[in-house]
């Protein structure tokens, strides 16, 4: 079966898939340091006004406007951002400091009236991974990890199983180093990450796997992440994808191009914002060019163009 289809799926959308979600127990440190900043405003007024009237009477204006400055442009509260946080809106996957202010907004009026009890059983209820609230899907967004370039995959506390999709695999899997199988003479090569023996106990979750036909000839086994560009480096959304470096003489593609990962019956493809982009040319369905760190679910049989170069998906 050949063509694209799109995730439809009530949680994660398509365009939280390349996101990490923040733990429960992160979530709760990063409420904690605002309830800090908060409880300081009182003793810092009144030691304020001792000095000047004028300035203690300034002081919670001046706070509020910090506050409100922060959420708007880094989609985060204060202990959010502290702790590495933002939001981002869930059909985009951009971050929307906008929508931020408008949901502590609600927030903070439900909070107010209900004695802070509505915020709280919220929270209590959003279901992994994301967690989202009732206060995050009336106004779209979802609370990400902001992952640094090259910093390891948080993982979640012992004991604790997160539902994470097909699109981020376990880190298990992500961390197996890829391995470059020889190939036989006159036949194109093969690059494949190591296999263990099935184990029935730990298989269950085990990522789906294709397979890739490059232009040149080679061959991918995508069993975990993979990255494809002239000299790829894995996204911080995917620090341990494994890196395809791809000859390109016209330099039509660029140095970290596009991600490929596993999926039922096909691959995910993900554009990492590169500079000619990423196409599906899906047969009588036409050419379709996807939109940057939005993924899209290929169907094997079908063709991707990535700047000037092209890939197959096994069928």
């Amino acid at each position: 079966m050949s063509g694209v289809t799109t995730v439809s799926r009530p949680e994660p959308l398509p365009a939280l898939l390349p996101h990490e979600p923040v733990p429960l127990p992160r979530r709760i440190g990063a409420r904690a340091l605002d309830c800090v900043l908060v409880f300081l405003l009182p003793p810092a007024q009144v030691i304020m006004l001792t000095r000047s009237t004028v300035a203690g009477l300034l002081l919670p204006l001046a706070f509020s406007l910090v506050i409100v400055a922060v959420v708007v442009t880094q989609s985060a509260t204060p202990g959010q951002t502290m702790m590495g946080m933002r939001h981002v809106d869930v059909r985009s996957g951009r971050p929307s400091g906008g929508r931020t202010a408008v949901k502590y907004l609600l927030q903070g009026l439900a909070g107010a009236l209900s004695l802070c009890v509505l915020p709280i059983v919220a929270l209590a209820q959003a279901q992994p991974p994301f967690r989202r609230t009732w206060f995050d899907e009336r106004t779209g967004l979802a609370l990400i990890e902001r992952a640094a370039p090259g910093s390891a995959p948080r993982t979640a506390p012992p004991g604790t199983q997160v539902a994470t999709p097909t699109f981020a695999p376990p880190a298990a899997a992500a961390a197996a180093a890829a391995a470059v199988v020889p190939a036989v003479p006159g036949a194109p090569s093969v690059l494949a990450a190591p296999s263990a023996p099935a184990d029935p106990a730990t298989s269950v979750d085990r990522p789906a796997v294709a397979t890739v036909l490059l232009d040149n000839g080679t061959q991918i086994a995508v069993t975990d992440p993979v990255v494809l560009g002239r000299d790829p480096v894995a996204p911080p959304s995917h620090p341990h994808a494994r890196p395809v470096p791809v000859a390109d003489a016209e330099r039509s593609i660029s140095k970290t191009h596009v991600l490929l990962a596993p999926a039922p019956g096909g691959v995910w493809v993900l554009d990492l914002h590169s500079t000619n982009g990423v196409r599906v040319l899906a047969g009588a369905t036409g050419e379709r060019t996807l939109d940057p760190a939005v993924p899209a679910l290929v169907a094997g049989g079908t063709v991707v163009e990535y700047g000037e170069r092209r890939f197959e998906v096994a069928g």
